[in-house]
């Protein structure tokens, strides 16, 4: 008899001896006691690994009844195709809340279902209302609004437009939240509610075949990288009313030709339009202050601009590799230009220095290879290393006796450079000092 056979027959008969003759009662606990103690075996037997195998497999099996029968996770877990037409448009939902309507009690228990007048949502374990309509997850709250927070169909290949509603049986859309429509694939255009106050950063990243968007004139804040990759982004069209536009808001959009922005904005974030290789005409608002560090980073077909009046910065490499870009007018109210502002700005044959301005800062116009004339201000007290690196059309640059410090290769790579400089001065100094040719005033 094997070992296992031996093990369940002795469990067998203890159990027999235990129970035999023995009142189940709680008075007979003394002598069932004492039979189990006379019978049971001084020597540990291995329990085999089938018994715990069979152990987890139940509890896998109770687990799957559980939730393939729970509604509030297939809710949630089982994505909804949409219709394979080659333009699907996503309908505004039906009113299912009437205005002023008095909400149904319900029993609101984390992760239950919640019907209130006839929509059917979730309060999630954190305490969030959510309801589904038409491909879209919205997030309810006490106010009575509503933030678009998802989707919940299946990710598919064919070009569809997104009509989002002004309102969710009685909630208001004012926000799509954070990541709510990225990656969506085929979302080919968006139709915004003019209720919509805030997209969140991440908003609509990363969908390649987007081509066109209208913001409406409720829209107020556009965050970080809300567009972010929208590589057919092609048309932009603003409204009066935005007032802020954070990092890299389109960065990256290389189809963007052209924008307009409306003068209500008033912060522009940096790297906004960075990368957008494609765009040629950028018209700015006029109530800004600043061009943030990277804002046209690598718009490598951007040909002219022109920075409104009140901007009084333009941040570090603001215009880095705008490599088609041939002029630039800085206002009079410019005082401080950034590292590499126009660095690699290969295309850009002049620029006049505000002044304002005391430094050219690092790398400023490094590889500007076709600059041939800048006028610098008689205010300039430093020009810093590799400033004008590898500028060689520059041919004659007047120094202006405020000037009393120089960086490393500043000029270095100007072969053809003739700097003019008064007798005695910090600049003729460091025109001996590095070889620079030079002539007096």
């Amino acid at each position: 008899m094997k070992n296992e056979e031996k093990r369940d027959q002795m469990i067998r008969e203890t159990f027999d001896q235990c129970l035999s003759g023995i009142d189940l009662q709680p008075s007979a606990l003394p002598e069932i006691e004492r039979k189990i103690e006379k019978t049971k075996t001084p020597e540990r037997k291995r329990i085999p690994l089938r018994i715990p195998v069979i152990a987890a497999a139940a509890v896998v099996l109770v687990c799957v009844w559980f939730f393939a029968g729970n509604k509030k996770w297939e809710l949630f877990s089982q994505p909804d195709r949409l219709s394979t037409d080659s333009r699907y448009t996503v309908q505004p939902m039906e009113t299912v809340l009437s205005e002023g309507a008095e909400r149904e009690t319900a029993e609101e228990t984390p992760g239950t279902e919640v019907k209130l007048n006839g929509i059917q949502t979730i309060r999630k374990e954190d305490g969030t209302l959510q309801c589904r309509m038409d491909g879209l997850v919205y997030t309810l709250r006490d106010d009575k609004t509503a933030v678009l927070s998802g989707v919940y169909f299946v990710s598919r290949k064919d070009p569809y437009i997104l009509d989002i509603p002004e309102k969710v049986g009685e909630y208001t859309v004012v926000a799509l939240a954070d990541d709510a429509l990225s990656s969506v694939n085929a979302l080919a255009a968006v139709h915004l509610p003019e209720t919509l106050t805030t997209i969140g950063f991440y908003g609509f990243a990363y969908n390649p075949v987007l081509t066109e968007v209208t913001f409406p004139s409720s829209l107020r804040t556009i965050e970080w990288n809300a567009f972010m990759e929208c590589t057919s982004l092609a048309s932009v069209t603003f409204e009066e009313g935005v007032e802020t536009i954070q990092s890299g808001v389109f960065n990256g959009c290389k189809s963007l030709k052209s924008i307009v922005i409306p003068d209500s904005v008033t912060t522009l974030e940096g790297g906004a339009f960075s990368a957008c290789t494609g765009l040629e005409e950028i018209v700015l608002p006029k109530g800004i202050t600043e061009l943030g560090q990277e804002m046209f980073n690598s718009c490598s077909s951007l040909k002219q601009i022109e920075i409104p009046k009140g901007v009084t910065v333009v941040g570090n490499r603001a215009f880095k590799d705008c490599s088609a870009l041939e002029s630039v007018v800085l206002p009079e109210e410019l005082v401080s230009l950034g590292n590499g502002a126009f660095n690699g700005c290969k295309s850009l044959k002049s620029v006049v220095i505000p002044e304002k301005v005391t430094a050219i800062e690092n790398g400023t116009f490094n590889g500007c290879t076709s600059l041939k004339t800048v006028v610098l201000p008689e205010g300039l007290t430093s020009i810093g290393s590799r400033a004008f690196y590898n500028c060689g059309s520059l041919s004659i640059l007047s120094l202006p006796d405020s000037l009393a410090s120089i960086g490393r290769e500043a000029f270095s790579g100007c072969d053809e450079l003739l700097c003019v400089v008064s007798d005695g001065s910090a600049a003729m100094q460091y025109c001996e000092e590095n070889g620079i040719k030079y002539t007096k005033r």
